[in-house]
C-alpha cells in the first residue's frame, strides 16, 4: 500500500500552451516565438512540449545545457536549437555536430571559436543588467560582432539579453533596453535574430 503525505501534482494543459504561444505570437505575428524548455521543461517534459509544439508548426527552441540540446536533437533532427548556458573550448565540436546554436557569452569562448574552423551558428548575449553571462563593454561588443561576421565558418544567427527585474523595476528595465538598443543601433549588420 502506498501513503501519500505530499498528495501534489502537476497537471500540464499542452492546449493551454499553446494558447499563450498563439497569444504572444499574435502581439508580434512577424517574429519567430523560441519557447524555452531547459531543465526538462521547467519540469513539465521537455520532449513532450516540444513534440506538441512541433505538431503545431514551432520548429525553434531554446535550452540552457548541452545535454538538453542533444535529447532534443536526438528526438527531432528538424528543429533549430539555441543553447542558453555556458560551453566549454571542449563542448564546442559537439555542438558543431549536433548542429545546435551556442552562445557566446565572454571572450574566453568567442576567442575559441575564432580560432577554429567549426561551422557553428552563434548568438552573441549582451549583459545589460543580469551580470550572469555577457559581454558588457561596447566597443568590445561590436568588434566580437565584426569579427564574428567576417569569419569563414560562424555566422552570427543572433545577438541578445537578459533582463533583469524587467517585471519589478521598470525604470532600471528601461535603462536596460536603452543599452541594448544603443549598442544594436552601431550593428551595421544585424543578425537575422534579435532577442
Amino acid at each position: 500500500m502506498s501513503k501519500s503525505y505530499r498528495p501534489t501534482y502537476a497537471k500540464i494543459n499542452l492546449s493551454h500552451l499553446y494558447d499563450n504561444y498563439k497569444y504572444v505570437l499574435s502581439l508580434n505575428p512577424n517574429k519567430t516565438i523560441m519557447p524555452v524548455i531547459k531543465a526538462n521543461g521547467y519540469g513539465h517534459g521537455a520532449i513532450e512540449i516540444m513534440n506538441y509544439l512541433y505538431d503545431k508548426g514551432v520548429v525553434t527552441y531554446a535550452v540552457s545545457l548541452l545535454e538538453e540540446a542533444i535529447e532534443l536533437r536526438k528526438a527531432n533532427h528538424q528543429i533549430k536549437i539555441l543553447m542558453l548556458g555556458p560551453i566549454t573550448k571542449d563542448e564546442l565540436s559537439v555542438a558543431e555536430s549536433y548542429h545546435i546554436d551556442i552562445t557566446a557569452y565572454n571572450k574566453y569562448i568567442i576567442d575559441d571559436l575564432l580560432n577554429t574552423h567549426m561551422h557553428v551558428n552563434v548568438h552573441l548575449k549582451i549583459d545589460t543588467g543580469m551580470h550572469r553571462y555577457g559581454l558588457d563593454h561596447e566597443d568590445e561588443i561590436l568588434n566580437y560582432v565584426k569579427l564574428i561576421q567576417d569569419h569563414q565558418t560562424l555566422k552570427l544567427e543572433g545577438i541578445y539579453t537578459h533582463f533583469a527585474t524587467a517585471d519589478e523595476n521598470y525604470e532600471y528595465y528601461l535603462k536596460q533596453l536603452d543599452m541594448f538598443r544603443s549598442i544594436l543601433s552601431n550593428i551595421k549588420s544585424k543578425p537575422k535574430m534579435i532577442h
